[in-house]
């Protein structure tokens, strides 16, 4: 809405999509669709994503939206769901509690005010707000500086997404939920967004103890009690364990 120009690189493909409204992205580790971001504190992030696959990049964590000072990727759980990243200097968080299927429209979002660091950002799926954003606070008021921005990739080329993207929002303030379910209401194909169900499996969490630093976020993650971390080992209770993942997803 602010005559924005995208430069497409690495066969990023416009027109795409059942409507042609769509931007293509194959995954490969050159494509990106870079702009001129401006200057924001407060913001919402929002788009409409539908994911064929996590990319070539040297991580699975392929960017939606990136901004000089923060941005917006996607996850992908024990499950196979996806779920959302978000990063503003220091900070980082990840949603919980709520994910959606690869393969179909799926409209994503983030609100957040760099200006109260001890306010987790909000997540939004499909128009609804995850109930949880799991992570760690920046130790200062972050701002996100004008430059460039870059849809479907990082600028190091790191982080391609392997999908489309339609209709992406950036806002100098932090968006309602009404207004985000609003954005939501219809996919890009005109239709309403589909919520696949989960299908869970009762899988209990494995500790790798030569990896763990004994940091204490599973603990805390759990809402059921069923992780204990002391100095030198972990305790699990196994009939405790709701297997929600969020232990995995803090880790």
């Amino acid at each position: 809405g602010h005559g924005q120009a995208l430069t497409l690189e690495g066969g990023v493909q416009a027109g795409v999509g059942a409507r042609g409204n769509a931007l293509g992205f194959s995954g490969a580790v050159d494509g990106m669709a870079s702009f001129t971001a401006p200057p924001l504190t407060a913001l919402t992030l929002a788009a409409w994503v539908k994911v064929e696959g996590l990319g070539q990049g040297d991580k699975p964590y392929p960017r939606v939206i990136e901004l000089p000072g923060c941005f917006l990727h996607l996850t992908q759980d024990a499950w196979m769901r996806l779920g959302l990243t978000f990063w503003a200097g220091d900070g980082h968080w990840t949603s919980a509690g709520r994910s959606f299927a690869s393969g179909e429209w799926a409209h994503v979002a983030v609100s957040y005010d760099g200006s109260q660091v001890t306010e987790p950002p909000a997540f939004f799926i499909n128009g609804q707000r995850v109930p949880q954003a799991l992570g760690t606070a920046p130790k200062a008021p972050v701002s996100s500086a004008a430059g460039v921005g870059v849809l479907g990739n990082n600028r190091a080329r790191q982080r391609p997404l392997h999908g489309l993207l339609s209709d992406v929002r950036i806002y100098d303030e932090v968006l309602s939920a009404g207004a985000l379910a609003v954005l939501a209401r219809r996919t890009p194909e005109g239709e309403a967004p589909q919520d696949t169900p989960v299908t869970f499996r009762d899988e209990l969490p494995v500790v790798d103890e030569a990896a763990c630093n004994h940091c204490g976020k599973c603990e805390e993650a759990c809402q059921y009690g069923a992780l204990t971390v002391l100095q030198n080992r972990i305790l699990f209770f196994p009939e405790l364990c709701h297997s929600c993942g969020g232990c995995t997803l803090v880790c």
